[in-house]
């Protein structure tokens, strides 16, 4: 059950759960946390509409970080200047070819 601070973040969660807010962000660092521990940083690369979607409300987002050691896929706390805070599950989907960053993709589907 939700209680009322709970509430108001979910409510909140919603309005940055859109693809402009995201796209508004490319480029900018989360901080990444898992329960209350910092697991690393992650700067958001794209935010892209869901192929076939018309709905913002459905989109990818691809996130890079640290080659090693790689977050394995799983829901991490993030945590952004200008979005706030907010749960995530992302999937790392690989090294970047040029860069050897880790990349993640986060998909986001209301």
């Amino acid at each position: 059950m939700l209680n009322n601070m709970d509430s108001i973040q979910a409510e909140q969660n919603m309005h940055i759960f859109q693809l402009q807010a995201f796209s508004e962000h490319t480029d900018t660092g989360f901080d990444i946390f898992y329960g209350d521990q910092s697991v690393g940083a992650l700067q958001l690369l794209s935010a892209n509409p869901a192929p076939g979607s018309t709905d913002s409300r459905h989109f990818s987002l691809i996130f890079s970080g640290q080659p090693t050691p790689h977050l394995p896929q799983c829901t991490y706390h993030f945590v952004h200047a200008m979005l706030g805070r907010f749960d995530l599950f992302i999937v790392p989907i690989g090294p970047d070819r040029q860069t050897g960053q880790m990349l993640y993709e986060a998909i986001i589907n209301q």
